[in-house]
């Protein structure tokens, strides 16, 4: 299981933290704000 996670750079992410996952997370935002991009980051880890 993912603990946390720091994309660096990925597409339209420049620097992105994310600490203290759970088994469940919501990914929300804006369009085009970028919740693709992490979830790709995320597949190809």
């Amino acid at each position: 299981m993912i603990n946390s996670i720091y994309i660096q750079n990925f597409r339209g992410l420049k620097d992105l933290k994310i600490e203290n996952l759970k088994r469940i997370k919501l990914i929300e935002g804006e369009n085009n704000s970028g919740k693709i991009s992490l979830l790709r980051a995320i597949f190809i880890y």
